[in-house]
């Protein structure tokens, strides 16, 4: 927001709200920015923070491309992780890989947390290919599944599947491959209560059984290009077609309704749910589905018109959604950004979108992207693979920079600040307001514009407080300590004076480095003459 002080005539610019590069620069909310990257949002917290840097978590041993992962935690509570290379499928512990099988080379595997089955403790491994058969991981063995017919006594053949979710003590089986033959625009539904076994030759009806296996085309018979489950819905989207959902209650009465008739998601993985919606990707649009079934209304919603015009050129996408941190991570394919979602932000009147980008190589284009369990902590991230083996962490640690050496760019450039009438603004000067951390330079920029265009820049020292010390060295008594920490996280001003003259600017902070920072406001004044 900004503030004015009666007194002095101050204004105070505070941070919070996300990217709105769409509108006007004079029509944004104050605590959005008309452009920036690297930073994040916290609906409790305002400051001007970076993201944190993404980790190098190690290399597979055959040095091949990272094409898909599984991730498992067991009723118990046990942490596995699998990561496929190439043909290898190797297990993840947090700091090294073990051999457990291999697939088809051109596979990607996809086990996620939707495709747990708790019933025998495993996750079921689609292939986001349709290259090689389902498999299943039970934190020890990694194996083909085996599927029986509806009768239960006879082998089903080769059964292939890109999408399995599970829900309703049932594996739902989308996109399949069933002995040699395709069936892109098959929905399968396993039997209740064992996934092995399925049909796909009975579609529901009065005649079967409530808890037989069953199929179901979809109405437009286009291939199906994702699933996801939220608000009690299973969502089934066509390529280039509608979005339907899953009605009915057993295999009498299962059967397919219009959940949206715009188009579909674009790309194989572009179909996300979070606790409360399913989001998805459109071409040069991410879209919501929640007001579509909640009220009926077929207008998609889209939560990307505020970047719009970032957007516009992006036709394929790949979204991840992250619960822990309450993000969705939007990866334009071949477009070396990232666009984050900060979900609490939806529905509310400030932008949830911010941009990430990166000066390491790995340039945010994964081969393969998925959010898994860390076997060492057990806690969800973000994993990535790029096509040399390398598996990245996106929500890393430490102050060490992306891939353990990459200084973070993070900027944010303010709305536009108009002196009144046909005054000029001049001779600026003010504060900024910086939690004490490790030694970083913030750059302000103001962005002069009107009668005379141009910028300056003024560089700010965001280091330790000077204080007096006491008989030696930088502390009491020496050393690095005096009884505590020294006065870590304390918040500090800095001030400055930047001259310059128009009618109207904007201020661009910016601080380069690997060390975290936080600034929660920009103070200043200006001589309207």
């Amino acid at each position: 927001m900004t503030e004015r002080f009666k007194d002095e005539g101050a204004e105070i610019l505070r941070f919070g709200g996300g990217r709105n590069s769409r509108a006007s620069e004079d029509q944004i909310h104050q605590l959005e920015c008309t452009d920036g990257e690297n930073f994040i949002l916290d609906p409790g917290n305002g400051e001007f923070r970076p993201r944190t840097p993404f980790d190098l978590e190690g290399t597979v041993p055959n040095g091949l491309e990272i094409r898909g992962f599984a991730t498992l935690r067991k009723t118990d509570g046990t942490v596995s992780m699998l990561v496929q290379a190439g043909a290898q499928v190797y297990e993840w512990d947090g700091s090294s890989f073990t051999l457990k099988g291999t697939v088809s080379p051109t596979a990607k595997l996809r086990g996620t947390s939707h495709s747990f089955w708790p019933l025998t403790d495993k996750v079921l491994i689609a292939d986001l290919n349709g290259a090689d058969n389902i498999h299943e991981w039970d934190g020890t063995t990694f194996s083909e599944t085996a599927f029986l017919t509806a009768d239960g006594s006879t082998a089903f053949g080769a059964f292939r599947a890109k999408y399995i979710i599970v829900e309703n003590e049932r594996a739902f089986y989308g996109n399949i491959f069933e002995s040699g033959q395709a069936f892109k625009h098959l929905l399968v539904s396993s039997q209740l209560s064992d996934y092995t076994i399925v049909s796909a030759s009975e579609r529901p009806s009065d005649s079967l059984g409530a808890d037989a296996p069953w199929f179901l085309p979809t109405p437009q018979l286009k291939p199906i290009n994702g699933m996801a489950f939220a608000m009690g819905i299973l969502a089934i989207s066509q390529d280039a077609g509608a979005f339907e959902k899953l009605t009915g209650s057993s295999a009498k009465d299962y059967a397919m309704d219009k959940l949206h008739d715009g188009s579909g998601a674009i790309g194989d993985e572009s179909v996300v749910s979070t606790s409360n919606d399913i989001i998805y990707g459109a071409q040069a649009h991410i879209e919501s589905l929640l007001s579509t079934d909640k009220f009926g209304d077929v207008e998609f919603d889209d939560i990307s018109f505020k970047i719009a015009d970032d957007i516009a050129e992006f036709d394929n996408w790949t979204l991840v959604y992250n619960p822990r941190v309450r993000r969705i991570y939007c990866f334009p394919h071949d477009g070396s950004q990232l666009h984050i979602i900060h979900t609490d932000f939806i529905g509310t009147e400030l932008s949830p979108w911010s941009k990430w980008t990166t000066q390491n190589t790995f340039a945010f284009n994964p081969t393969a992207v998925m959010v898994c369990r860390d076997p060492a902590d057990g806690l969800e991230y973000t994993y990535m693979g790029d096509s040399s083996g390398n598996l990245y962490k996106l929500e890393g640690s430490g102050d060490s920079g992306d891939a353990g050496s990459d200084d973070i760019i993070a900027w944010r450039t303010s709305k536009l600040y108009q002196a009144p009438l046909e005054a000029e603004a001049g001779d600026i000067n003010g504060w900024l307001t910086h939690r004490k951390n490790l030694s970083n330079t913030a750059t302000l920029k103001f962005l002069f514009s009107g009668k005379h265009i141009h910028d300056v820049a003024k560089s700010i020292t965001l280091n330790a407080l000077d204080f007096t010390t006491v008989y030696s060295g930088e502390h009491y008594y020496g050393g690095s300590y005096y009884y505590g920490a020294k006065h870590q996280d304390r918040l500090a001003r800095r001030t400055w004076i930047a001259s310059g003259q128009s009618n109207s600017f904007q201020i661009e902070a910016k601080v380069e480095g690997t060390s975290h920072f936080a600034i929660p406001e920009v103070g200043f004044l200006y001589n309207a003459g």
